[in-house]
């Protein structure tokens, strides 16, 4: 009886892990900092980028999935925040572009809006190494407020936080195939952590 028992309980815990793994990789991480931080992060990391900006205004897109709360939420705080605030880099102007990937053509929107950066929101089901495969023979920057897409999804620069600080997260083979230069000053800085 009690080895029966045994293995009911064996059984019923490993049923439990394995739904626990599934839907921890099912479901983005929230991002470790506000959007308007993040923001404040990438003007300065972007400001360290040696390749030289041909257009002006910068067109930065926002890639986000309307359907998906949280990647819908943060497009709407980038929203909200370019229009709170003049945001430049070098002193050329950026304004945003918002691209549903749910409602367009991720590669046609590319073509149409021509931005020099792209920033991921959250994204739910969606092959985010394709997004950097995209783009990096187009030259545009890949930025990210999630650390496991640079860490693991090939996006170039994001946003983490280390010991309670803000951490820059830079993929370094993403950020050469997507055309930027960063200068030594930035990847000598500790906030830095650079993934080979």
């Amino acid at each position: 009886m009690i080895l029966i028992l045994y293995k009911k309980v064996r059984k019923i815990i490993s049923i439990i892990f394995l739904f626990l793994v599934i839907v921890v990789n099912t479901f983005p991480q929230e991002m470790a900092l506000p959007v308007s931080t993040q923001i404040q992060i990438f003007q300065k990391v972007l400001s360290f980028n040696r390749s030289k900006i041909v257009n002006n205004p910068i067109i930065l897109g926002v890639i986000y999935q309307s359907k998906f709360r949280t990647s819908l939420n943060t497009a709407i705080e980038i929203e909200k925040y370019f229009q709170q605030n003049e945001v430049k880099v070098s002193g050329h102007l950026i304004k945003i572009q918002l691209i549903d990937i749910l409602n367009e053509d991720l590669a046609s929107a590319i073509h149409l809006y021509t931005p020099t950066y792209v920033y991921i929101a959250p994204l739910k089901g969606y092959d985010i190494v394709s997004i950097h495969k995209l783009l990096a023979p187009l030259n545009i920057l890949t930025l990210s407020g999630l650390p496991q897409y640079a860490e693991d999804f090939n996006i170039s620069v994001s946003i983490g936080i280390n010991a309670g600080q803000p951490q820059i997260i830079l993929n370094r083979k993403s950020y050469m195939e997507e055309g930027a230069d960063f200068s030594s000053h930035l990847l000598k800085l500790k906030l830095v952590k650079i993934i080979e």
